[in-house]
């Protein structure tokens, strides 16, 4: 005879991240001595969407989900975003791509309400622009991420959207919510160690690796995101099962079963002081959308001094994000009604013990005071890893003053550095370090006026030429001169040039450039990002190195290659042609001989740089650094990049990439074939009346009533 019986109570022995190898030994040694075992009435568990045995966690941790209603249902509303099918093809890192291909909403909108800002960016869209801010994700970060990424929105997406896979005619794309691109939001990478939140500024898309959520209000969004982001959250996340622990993946389902208490009033501005501390160091790194320079104190400081106050700047702005985040935890917890017994037991699974440990190694690194900053300055003279990062930093900026990328004004004081923006405007195309117009775009030449201190090399280029006017040593040294004379007290610009070179391990500031593993090195490392290298400072060299081409890309045209052999290698070789003469007449034969050999170089790089003028080579920024830069490859001599780019060459000439303009220009008959049978890629070059077939998404299955 069978009789249902209830359970009152039932034994969980945990041997969550026990090694396999020791498991058994564990168990006995549990049953043994009782450790470890925990007896739970099984009814509580019911208590917990999908009723999960949270074993490990105490019975007041087990009644929030009950208490309290799920995020969904409360204050916002998560969504998942676009899945272009192709990263390569459709997202740009936004400083490669053309800056007048932006969204860019300007300040008398961006002040309005958010849906203005909304409809400003759909017009804009239809408009004719291209590119749009794209929250894939990223790295742990909370409350605070630049947006890196920008992604193909033209046409509201609509080479996106007809992006199919040739092989089973099924849509390759996935957009997603589209009805909610642009709005004001919070983000979060889908798989990261630990929850992190962070705003979504107006005039954004989201991704599926990056999704999103929205809230009514300002002050509900920003209590949101100071919540969202606390100790509480992240442990109920992962100590009641709601979240998939082994992975570390925040799926938007996730999100929405989330608990929401009643939020104290405190919370929001929590968050905007949290937020502001997070942002904080972002104006000294020139991939920011808020780079100013990378230093305040330019011509009264050392670098070495640069550095060591630099360190404190980002400890202060550690220190207090980190107060910040502990005063949410309390309140947090109070309005969950847990004590910190609760909280611990939140935290047993290895998952969340693991992030935690790796946050708390992290700002241990992080606590660093104004004194210890001085001990160590006192103790070791060369602080390498500090004064490397801001003597490369600096350097690099120098250079963008001299391309007339960056304005040297607000290092010498001429103008004061800008507010940075409200956290919910949309970015900008130009940080505001940036030299530019009224209009907030690049400045051209007549956008500049008469006394400005620098002379801008407006066709992109300089030369590593110690005789030529336009030599990229020459021009650094004038931009140093002007910023570091005259400063009482402040180091010479001589003392920092050659702190500079004695910091960074090279004899000159020339040895430097002229090095493959030395500004180019730390320039591509510094400009790649989310899996794709997008270097904009182009060395173009002999084989040798000895002469080298520097061309800006944002001021590549069809013309940069006419313009690099006749105004600056069909003189250098002329006059290299002129000087062997002499030294021939003069019988110096070893002088002769190098001569000479510099001589061919300087003509092999003239038939190479004629070779890619003939493919025909018509640089269309849109398509992106590698693209646009790879029929270059032989001229580049650094090792990593000259292998990605030749590979990418190889790609393109196979057809790999006959979406790209450049395929177009090159094998036009190729590309125009292609697109009889591709929508997508006939929307790209704007040859839709070739295209024959038309695709349909697949159509939703039919559900009996």
């Amino acid at each position: 005879m069978n009789e249902s019986c209830e359970v009152s109570e039932a034994v969980f022995i945990s041997l969550v991240g026990v090694q396999e190898d020791v498991r058994a030994a564990t168990l006995r040694q549990s049953v043994a001595t009782f450790d470890g075992v925990a007896i739970i009435i099984p009814q509580s568990f019911v208590k917990i969407p999908n009723a999960p045995f949270s074993y490990w966690v105490t019975e007041r941790c087990r009644a929030v989900m009950a208490l309290h209603p799920p995020l969904q249902k409360t204050l916002g509303a998560a969504k998942q975003g676009l899945a272009t099918g192709d990263d390569f093809r459709f997202l740009r890192l936004w400083w490669e791509a053309p800056p007048s291909t932006i969204i860019f909403v300007p300040l008398d909108i961006t002040a309005q309400h958010s849906e203005t800002v909304r409809k400003e960016c759909i017009n804009q869209i239809e408009g004719g622009k291209i590119w749009v801010p794209f929250a894939k994700g990223g790295e742990y970060s909370q409350f605070y991420a630049d947006i890196y990424l920008m992604v193909n929105w033209a046409r509201d997406g609509f080479e996106v959207k007809n992006f199919f896979n040739p092989l089973n005619g099924r849509l390759a794309s996935r957009p997603q919510n589209t009805d909610c691109f642009f709005n004001v939001g919070l983000t979060w990478p889908l798989r990261t160690n630990g929850l992190s939140f962070r705003i979504m500024p107006a005039g954004c898309v989201f991704s599926h690796k990056g999704p999103a959520l929205f809230a009514n209000t300002r002050e509900s969004l920003m209590s949101l995101l100071a919540l969202l982001n606390t100790s509480a959250v992240e442990g109920i996340v992962h100590g009641l099962g709601v979240g998939r622990v082994e992975i570390q993946s925040y799926e938007v389902g996730t999100i929405q079963n989330i608990p929401i208490p009643i939020i104290h009033k405190d919370m929001a501005v929590l968050a905007e002081r949290a937020y502001s501390a997070a942002r904080a160091t972002k104006p000294r790194s020139e991939t920011s959308h808020v780079f100013v320079i990378p230093h305040d104190g330019y011509g009264r400081a050392s670098l070495k001094i640069m550095a060591l106050a630099e360190q404190l700047i980002v400890a202060t702005a550690k220190t207090d994000l980190r107060t910040l985040r502990n005063d949410a935890d309390v309140l947090a917890a109070a309005s969950y009604g847990l004590n910190w017994q609760d909280l611990e037991s939140l935290k047993k699974l290895p998952g969340v013990c693991a992030a935690a440990n790796d946050a708390e190694a992290k700002d241990e690194l992080d606590k660093i005071t104004e004194a210890d900053l001085e001990n160590q300055m006192e103790e070791d003279d060369s602080c390498p890893v500090t004064t490397i990062h801001i003597a490369s930093n600096v350097l690099s900026w120098l250079v963008g003053i001299t391309y007339g990328r960056w304005d040297i004004r607000y290092a010498t004081g001429e103008q004061a550095a800008p507010e940075l923006p409200d956290s919910f405007v949309p970015l900008p195309v130009c940080p505001p370090g940036q030299l530019q117009n009224s209009q907030g775009l690049p400045a051209r030449p007549e956008d500049v006026p008469a006394a400005y201190p620098i002379r801008i090399p407006w066709d992109g280029i300089l030369v590593d030429d110690p005789n030529h006017p336009l030599d990229i040593e020459r021009r650094v040294r004038e931009v140093i001169e002007i910023i570091w004379s005259g400063k009482e007290g402040g180091p010479t610009a001589e003392a920092i040039e050659h702190e500079a070179c004695e910091i960074l391990g090279v004899k000159s500031l020339r040895d430097y450039f002229r090095k493959p593993a030395g500004f180019f090195a730390d320039h591509l490392k510094r400009y790649s990002k989310s899996r794709r290298q997008a270097p904009i400072y182009w060395p173009l060299s002999t084989a040798s190195g000895n002469y080298t081409l520097w061309i800006y890309y944002h001021r590549l045209t069809d013309q940069t290659l006419h313009t690099a052999i006749a105004d600056f290698l069909d003189p250098k070789i002329q006059a290299t042609a002129k000087t062997i003469d002499e030294a021939r007449s003069k019988k110096r034969g070893a002088e002769v001989s190098e001569l000479s050999d510099s001589l061919d170089e300087l003509n092999q790089f003239r038939e190479e740089l004629e070779r890619v003028i003939k493919l025909p080579w018509k640089p269309n920024l849109n398509d992106g650094v590698l693209i646009t830069a790879c029929p270059l490859w032989r001229l580049f001599r650094h090792g990593k990049w000259h292998k990605d780019l030749k590979a990418c060459w190889e790609a393109l000439s196979e057809g790999e990439y006959d979406w790209a303009h450049l395929a177009y220009s090159i094998w036009p008959d190729r590309v125009r074939d292609k697109c009889k049978a591709d929508r997508s890629l006939a929307i790209a070059h704007n040859l839709e009346e070739l295209c024959k077939p038309q695709h349909t998404p697949n159509k939703p299955k039919k559900t009996k009533k």
